[in-house]
């Protein structure tokens, strides 16, 4: 609300501003929320529904007002393309672009001056470009106590009576605004960024939460409040952390190793045929020549077989799939992506059956050798959470497991 007010101010440091996402299910309290806010503008404001708003119905919504928030509810995720590419300029403060045929036949682009509030219950992750551009809130409480539910008539009565005066009231603070917010926007960017050294976090939810903090830093002093700056300052950081975690598991990337995992576990593809974990000190590809001090497991994928796969499974459980190219492009320019290495041999299995081929008088297993795409496997499973390791059983052990198992037979197993 606060950065809403002064948008115009805002947007000269940031050059974009972000857009507040309410997620949840039904009853959480998230409608309820975007009503309150905006309360101070507007009394029983209705917010239009995106699923059944036309692009220039919706784009006429938010190009109405500046510096005042517009509230758009019912997000999900099967929104036709045009309307999360509608969404996704919000952020950057373009809206609609059309001919204008009754004048001049030039193009036109509506400009967005208004801070939008998105809400759903549905995360907005079918296209992780969007989530990227939200302060994403969740509610997860559907039922409430007897005290909750007097307070919430209580600010239910406030709202209706309308809170345009304390608008006003913040709106007299301008001047400071103009004043301060370039040189406090760059110290609480650093205060922020102090807190979340050991993550890699993504530039733009970084921004787009600093972006309002920093506006609440600049007018703590002057407004009558329960919440000191230190205490905003780590709810924002707790809510940058989660929303790069959830990034982290829904983007692009993501969503392929995990398809890898799930092909693993359904024995679609075999380590030794499909990919390879080795542990080494010292690696050379087509981009770098390294020596670690201690051995580090490598994984290779054999790429041609995996990403037909991935392709033929993403579609029969409805994922949205990247373009081939799109997905080498990701994939190289990763950071755990350590090059490209050929020479790579791998068995060859045929319905999971390991193939064998004549040699002379002999069987030997049947292999081929592959170019291979190399990944720190480490830092893999750090970022996307996957586990492609089989877990490896001392015989003496089983064998001990085995006598155990024999001397206290379970009630209906058989003995094999």
């Amino acid at each position: 609300l606060l950065a809403t007010l002064f948008r115009d101010v805002v947007t000269r440091s940031t050059r974009s501003f972000p857009i507040l996402n309410l997620f949840g299910p039904k009853g959480s309290g998230k409608s309820e929320l975007g009503h309150t806010l905006m309360s101070f503008f507007i009394i029983e404001n209705v917010p239009p529904n995106i699923q059944n708003s036309t692009l220039p119905a919706l784009n006429d919504t938010v190009a109405a007002v500046a510096n005042a928030l517009v509230h758009i509810d019912e997000y999900k995720n099967n929104l036709d393309i045009n309307k999360h590419e509608f969404l996704k300029g919000l952020w950057d403060g373009t809206g609609r672009t059309r001919m204008n045929m009754d004048l001049d036949k030039k193009k036109e682009t509506t400009s967005v001056d208004a801070g939008i509030i998105l809400s759903g219950q549905e995360m907005p992750t079918a296209d992780i470009a969007l989530f990227s551009r939200l302060i994403f809130l969740s509610f997860s409480t559907s039922t409430f106590s007897n005290e909750e539910k007097k307070n919430y008539q209580e600010l239910k009565n406030m709202r209706q009576q309308g809170m345009s005066h304390l608008t006003l009231e913040i709106l007299k603070l301008r001047h400071k605004i103009e004043a301060d917010f370039p040189a406090i926007y760059q110290r609480t960017m650093d205060e922020v960024s102090a807190q979340l050294t050991d993550l890699v976090i993504e530039d733009r939810i970084l921004l787009n939460w600093v972006a309002p903090l920093a506006v609440f830093h600049c007018l703590e002093t002057d407004l009558d409040t329960s919440l000191s700056y230190k205490q905003m300052l780590e709810i924002c950081v707790e809510g940058i952390k989660f929303q790069n975690a959830q990034c982290k598991q829904n983007n692009e990337l993501a969503a392929f190793w995990n398809m890898v995992q799930y092909l693993m576990s359904e024995g679609e593809i075999i380590e030794g045929g499909d990919f390879r974990i080795e542990y080494v000190r010292h690696l050379k590809t087509n981009i770098a020549n390294v020596n670690w001090s201690e051995t580090r497991p490598v994984l290779y994928i054999q790429k041609t077989r995996l990403f037909m796969l991935y392709k033929k499974n993403g579609k029969a459980v409805g994922d949205t799939l990247l373009p081939e190219g799109s997905l080498k492009y990701y994939l190289e320019h990763c950071r755990e992506y350590l090059g490209e290495k050929p020479g790579i041999r791998y068995k060859v299995y045929h319905h999971g059956i390991l193939q064998y081929q004549k040699v002379g008088e002999q069987s030997k297993e049947a292999s081929t050798v592959q170019r291979s795409y190399c990944f720190d496997y480490r830092m893999l499973a750090e970022s996307f959470s996957i586990n492609l390791e089989r877990a490896s059983v001392n015989a003496e052990d089983t064998a001990h497991k085995e006598d155990e198992e024999d001397a206290n037979p379970q009630q209906g197993e058989l003995p094999f």
